[in-house]
């Protein structure tokens, strides 16, 4: 009885391989006797899908040095972004551009000429002391760039994409973009002033970013923003020098504000 159970699954298994039997009649071909292959599917092996909120190592800020200063830094991170949502950087929308001050080179030509006729005849009264200042700051806000490596190289707060997404990294490409204009402006006016040598200014400029600029923050962000804070403080406001109205002052464009401490 076992023995004639075990061919009969024997005979069943074999069948499965085989096909169904040929049906009385019909010529069947050598292929309905080949053993068909079965298919076998493999399913790749499972992995857990990676966290929305983790950040790639290239796209964390550096933290080698400093590590208690880093997590200090992360702490007040909330701040920094309560200020820039606060109004303390500029809305490129409403901000003031170079072009705001200077001819409008979209009029007419003879018109554009009148106004940097204008402007010339007043620059000409200018004293060279005052050229003098005017062209070592251009100069200093030219250099911008060097400004902003600086800020990259501070730990915690630094912008190892040069995009990512935080409120250190934010306020200090919108900060940037901010200082920009002041090289611009006084770029252009001290062009069409023709008192001073352009060209030699701009190898000045040149040298000063080849150069680069250290103040001994050593990449600790204590010291970088101290210097910042203390170095972005608002000028007074000057008084209007015709035909060019002064912007508004501002209050300054620092994370932080330094005020005075009186002892007791």
């Amino acid at each position: 009885m076992l023995r004639m159970a075990g061919l009969s699954l024997f005979g069943a298994w074999q069948g499965a391989f085989q096909g169904p039997a040929p049906i009385q009649g019909r010529v069947t071909t050598s292929r309905a006797s080949v053993p068909r292959a079965l298919d076998v599917v493999v399913a790749p092996d499972s992995k857990a899908p990676k966290a929305k909120d983790e950040v790639p190592d290239y796209m964390k800020s550096k933290r080698n040095l400093y590590p208690r200063k880093c997590d200090v830094m992360d702490q007040i991170e909330y701040f920094v972004q309560e200020q820039i949502d606060g109004g303390l950087l500029l809305d490129a929308e409403k901000a003031w551009q170079p072009t705001d001050f200077l001819p409008d080179s979209q009029k007419p030509t003879e018109e554009w000429f009148d106004e940097v006729r204008e402007m010339r005849k007043v620059a000409d009264e200018l004293p060279d002391e005052l050229l003098l200042v005017l062209i070592g700051d251009m100069i200093t806000e030219e250099a911008l760039p060097t400004y902003l490596t600086l800020l990259n190289t501070l730990e915690g707060t630094d912008d190892p994409t040069g995009a990512v997404d935080t409120a250190w990294g934010r306020w200090s490409r919108q900060w940037t973009s901010e200082e920009n204009r002041h090289g611009d402006l006084l770029n252009r006016y001290l062009y069409i002033t023709g008192r001073v040598d352009m060209r030699s200014i701009e190898q000045s400029i040149m040298r000063l970013i080849s150069s680069g600029f250290d103040p001994d923050t050593r990449s600790d962000p204590y010291r970088g923003f101290i210097y910042t804070s203390f170095q972005a403080r608002a000028p007074p406001p000057l008084p209007p020098t015709p035909p060019l109205p002064r912007p508004e002052p501002r209050p300054q464009t620092s994370i932080f504000t330094i005020r005075p401490y009186y002892p007791p």
